[in-house]
């Protein structure tokens, strides 16, 4: 998919190489997941001047 797209790699707040101890359980809602996810896009449209976005996700 590299070689067609943009890829970018994202691990949920307090996941694989985002944990870390000082995260306070409470920041780890769905509500704030959810955040977290729409200004990643949000960043993503406007670094790269694009207008749609297509997540994969996977576990």
């Amino acid at each position: 998919m590299e070689d067609y797209f943009l890829v970018v790699y994202w691990e949920q707040r307090g996941a694989g190489r985002s944990y870390h101890g000082d995260i306070a359980r409470e920041s780890m809602t769905i509500e704030q997941i959810e955040q977290d996810l729409d200004e990643l896009v949000d960043l993503v449209r406007n670094r790269f001047g694009k207008e749609r976005v297509i997540l994969l996700g996977h576990s």
